[in-house]
């Protein structure tokens, strides 16, 4: 049996890239927090999404006017003493922190933002290359991260349906499911308006 096919060889490498990918997280974290640290303008938002408290931490005022105004209606008051999810955002050009050096190679990325062969089920990863955006999910901390080079290139269709990667993986976990469409309703019921893009379903 050739190395490619033991399954002991398999499981090997499956678990030093689960390794490889938890330090990198937690490295990546680290690295935001150390901008978030180093911001005067860092700032905090509680929002709820299908009755779930979700904590955003963004380490500029930049950032929070581009991808918090997409949340300002699910926005709360009160914050939570124990999030179902917090999401660290943040960029390196304007607070001068960089992002560790990923463990993927770069022939693993894809064109959608699939990093091939990375993940688990505790932990997602997407890079996203035209914006140079990556978004994390590392589910036994209960955390994401959404980090882009810079926060002034910020693409406009991102600040319409941003942190999508980290939102679809944690609603897939709490069996809910993301789509792309339009609704209109009242108490008694709703009607969803599917359709592809552009097509107006707004």
């Amino acid at each position: 049996m050739s190395e490619g096919c033991n399954p002991s060889s398999i499981i090997e490498r499956h678990r030093v890239m689960d390794d490889s990918l938890h330090r990198f997280l937690e490295d990546a974290w680290g690295q935001f927090e150390l901008a978030e640290r180093g911001s005067a303008e860092a700032q905090a938002m509680e929002i709820r999404i299908a009755g779930r408290p979700v904590r955003m931490r963004f380490a500029s005022a930049a950032l929070r006017r581009a991808i918090g105004r997409a949340f300002e209606h699910l926005r709360v008051t009160v914050p939570s003493d124990c999030p179902d999810l917090t999401v660290g955002v943040w960029d390196s050009m304007s607070s001068g922190v960089p992002m560790p050096p990923p463990p993927w190679p770069l022939a693993s990325l894809t064109g959608r933002g699939d990093i091939t062969g990375w993940g688990t089920s505790e932990r997602s990863v997407s890079f996203h290359v035209p914006s140079g955006m990556l978004s994390t999910l590392d589910w036994s901390a209960k955390r994401g991260m959404l980090w882009i080079r810079d926060a002034a290139d910020v693409p406009r269709y991102v600040r319409s349906m941003p942190m999508l990667p980290i939102l679809n993986w944690w609603t897939c976990r709490r069996g809910m499911q993301l789509v792309h469409a339009g609704a209109v309703g009242d108490k008694e019921g709703a009607a969803l308006l599917e359709g592809a893009g552009g097509a107006g379903k707004a």
